[in-house]
This record gives structure tokens, sequence and C-alpha cells, in this order.
């Protein structure tokens, strides 16, 4: 049957039944559960797999037992404490992927439902990788009990997919306090005052576990990010299915991520900000989400998650170091100084510091970026007047652009940038004039967001043309021809 003959909810059905089998296979490539690079549908993809089966498992000779030595006597009670949170979540950790793997690798048998298998089949039309162990799972995931016809089949399905969703949900749950952990405990490792260490500054371990801590902060950011758009997405109104693609939204957020750490993380572990961006780029576009929301809510919520019982251990090594900081905030906020209290809020700094990445500064940073990167976003009065005193698209551009009103003293006609002598601001309906004027008022007086935002639509733009080979053709010859014309 035609979609356009679909009630809108029949329609939905159809999007979830492909949301599920496309979430699926979206975790099926990610290191819990893929053994080779061969089963990424993208090289970025490939990349990432990579750094996940380099950082997630603990080397030997980063662990507790090979470093105590070096450790002075007065760290040693407390370093053993997050230690043992690690070890206790990375056991967990793998009883809770071998759970879920079991389940995804023996479904119900004798699962007739069409939809299901039209799903599947697709999916592997669009190119998306499918490891063979697990087809059948994800198969089982997209398909209803309402659609079988035998009872007992029916609740056989029923189970089975109760069963998987426990096993999914409890697995995220793991994996974040074991990334969490490890990221903790690498950072208590770091700690340091003055000329005082925890582990000693010449240790020869000491530069690898900086460089893994770097990279592991990536690598949860990416995960809780793409997990806040998954969540963001899938609850729209509108279709949940990215145009011309088998799989759901998040994948185009996720691609375009992937895509910037390859292209940045080699050089620069800097990328925290960038990755967040490239994770939610699109969630302001496609849904009703305000970006306070998203950054403040969604990705804040999920980054910034940490269990009750690791905030028990993370204690600092040298409370000095944070003493000046935790007192200005209890004098800040009108509270007594009294020394109970101040330890506490002493404490409560240090685990800010070492366990939260959302920051003041990285929550201002996203939320520039994503105000250049939505075509929503409205100028404020001092951003209209650096769109005048810049004039980087001229003024009729950038009138029609962002249907700016101004006398035509204040801006000339031509415009300051060369690019816009020879540039289009027609093509793709304006979107990249608007994206431009947009990023040199916004980040006018930051070059680190005009970079992420700039770093961002770049990756996103590539992602897009990459993925034209998978739109219909009639979309194709469409922007073919547009292109032809410039």
């Amino acid at each position: 049957m035609n979609m356009n003959e679909l009630t809108p909810d029949e329609k939905r059905e159809k999007e979830d039944d492909a949301l599920k089998f496309g979430y699926a296979t979206l975790y099926g490539e990610r290191g819990h559960f893929n053994d080779s690079i061969k089963n990424c549908s993208t090289p970025e993809s490939a990349y990432f797999l990579g750094l996940e089966k380099e950082l997630l498992d603990l080397p030997n000779s980063l662990s507790l037992f090979n470093l105590l030595n070096d450790i002075p006597e007065e760290h040693r009670e407390r370093i053993g404490g997050i230690w043992k949170q690690l070890t206790k979540h990375g056991n967990d950790l793998y009883l809770a992927e071998e759970v879920l793997k079991s389940k995804w690798e023996n479904p119900p048998q004798d699962m007739h439902d069409p939809v299901a298998h039209c799903v599947s089949k697709s999916a592997h039309s669009a190119n998306v990788v499918i490891q063979d162990k697990f087809l059948k799972g994800f198969t089982a995931i997209a398909s209803r009990p309402d659609r079988l016809q035998n009872p007992k089949k029916r609740t056989e399905l029923l189970i089975w997919k109760t069963e998987e969703k426990n096993a999914r949900e409890g697995l995220h749950k793991v994996f974040k306090k074991y990334l969490t952990a490890l990221k903790a405990y690498y950072e208590m490792l770091l700690e340091h005052h003055g000329d005082k260490y925890v582990l000693p500054k010449e240790h020869p371990e000491r530069e690898e576990i900086i460089n893994k801590n770097n990279r592991l902060r990536v690598i949860d950011c990416f995960h809780q990010a793409s997990g806040a758009t998954k969540a963001a997405h899938h609850g729209q109104g509108k279709k949940r299915l990215r145009k011309g693609e088998a799989g759901p939204y998040v994948a185009h957020e996720m691609r375009t991520a992937l895509a910037a750490i390859v292209d940045v993380l080699p050089y620069s572990p800097k990328v925290i900000t960038l990755t967040i961006l490239c994770a939610i780029h699109d969630v302001t576009e496609d849904t009703n989400y305000s970006i306070d929301e998203i950054v403040d809510g969604l990705v804040r919520e999920l980054v910034d998650h940490c269990d009750s019982s690791l905030i028990q251990v993370v204690e600092p090594g040298f409370p000095e170091k944070h003493e000046t900081k935790a007192r200005n905030e209890r004098r800040r906020k009108n509270k007594p100084e009294d020394e109970e209290r101040v330890q506490s809020n002493i404490r409560d700094v240090f685990r800010k510091k070492i366990l939260n990445l959302i920051t003041t500064t990285r929550r201002s940073t996203l939320k520039q970026g994503l105000r250049v990167l939505s075509n929503k976003t409205q100028l404020r009065d001092v951003e209209k007047e650096t769109v005048y005193e810049q004039n980087i698209a001229g003024r009729e551009a950038t009138k029609d652009a962002l249907g700016l009103q101004f006398p035509h003293a204040r801006m000339p006609q031509i415009p300051q940038s060369i690019t816009f002598h020879d540039f289009p601001t027609d093509y793709d309906k304006g979107k990249m004039t608007k994206f431009l004027i947009r990023l040199n008022a916004i980040t006018a007086k930051s070059n680190s967001t005009k970079q992420a935002a700039l770093i961002t639509k770049i990756e996103d733009r590539a992602d897009n043309i990459a993925s034209q080979e998978n739109m219909p053709v009639y979309f194709q010859l469409r922007n073919l021809t547009v292109l032809l014309k410039m």
C-alpha cells in the first residue's frame, strides 16, 4: 500500500517499525556488539569503533594493582574506593552485554510478521550493515505481537520484546556508570596541587592516562548527546525517518558527529563541544524543543548524569586546592561558612570539576552554536547592528535572507566579503547565505563558537551530499539541476 493512502495512525505505526529496526542497527555497530570494522556502515563509524575498542578496555598497565606502589600512601585508600566501583561496573557491563547479545541472537522462532520482514529488506537495500547473527533479533524488535495469527506466538514475542527492552535499557545505564567511573579513576590519578601529585609527575604512564581520558570524554559525549537527539526526534510530530533513507533522523546527526571526530580528534583532543554540537545540530529544526531545553535539559541531564554510589567515593586528594572556590560559592549564596559545610562544598566543587562536562562555558558555546545553525533564529538588536557593520553579503542579499529593514544609507549595496560577489545566494533557498550572516553576527566575539559551528555545518553538508545516492531519482535530478545552473 502506498504511504499516501495510509491514515496518520497507520503511517506512524509503519514509522515505528522502521525506527525500532533502525535504532537496533545503529546500536549494533557500537563496541558492545561489533567485533569487526567490516560491520560498520561508514569509515567514520569504523574509526570510532577502533576508539571504543582501545579506550573502553582498561589495560593492565593502568590497573591499580600495577600503579599502587607508585601512589603516595595517603591517597591509596581513596583511589582504592573508585577502583572498587570501576571494577564492579566493568563486571556489570560485561554481564549486561552478554544478556542483550543473547536476546538478539535468540529471538522467538517463526515470527511471520510481513511488515517487519519488509522493514528488514528495505534496510538491506539502503546499504545498512547488519550482522547476520543479529538480523532475526532486529526483525523481532520491529515485529508487533498483534500482527501474528498464532496466540502462543503473540505471547512469546511479547515476553521476548519486554525482556529485550529491559536488557537494552539496563545496558545503557550500566555503560554510563562504567564510563563515568573510568573517567573519575583517571582524573583522580592525575590530580595534583603545586608540586604534590597522586601519580608522580614523571610517571611513564601519566601521559597515556591524559590521552586516554581526553578521548574517553569524547566517546561519552557522543553516546549521551546522540541519546538526547534520538529522544527528541522520536517524539517529533512530523516524519521521523530521514528523507531517502531507511533509518531514523538521528542517524544523520550521528554520522555528522563521527565525521567531525575523525577530522579533528587526531590533531586536537578538544573536540567535546564540537562532538555534542554535531550530534544535536538538527534538533531545533525538526522538533519543538527550545535551545535551552536541549542544552540545559536533554544534553546536560544525560552527559552529566552520575550514579549516587559513585559520587560517594569521589573525594579530593588536595582539599586545600578547592577551598577558596568553595568558600566563595557559599558567600555568594549567603550561606554560613562553618567548617563541616565548607568541607562538603569542597567535595562538591571537586566532583563537578572531574565529573561534569557541560560547564557554564560549554553550555554558552552550544547555545550560540545552535542559534547559528538554526534557520528559526531571530537576531537580537546588537547582532543586527553587527550585520550592518560587517555587510558581508550586501544590502539586498541581507534583506532577502533575514528580512531586515534598514535605511539604504546604513548599508552599501556591494558586499564587503569577496565570497558573495560570486556566490549564488538563491542556491538552496538562501540557507547558506543566512547561515554565513548568522555565523558572523552571533559569533563576532567568540572564535571558538564560530569554529565549532562552521565545522558542524561543513560536516552536515558533506553528509547530505554523500547521502544523495540514497535519495529518490527525482530528488537527485532536482539538486543536480540547481548545481548546473550555478
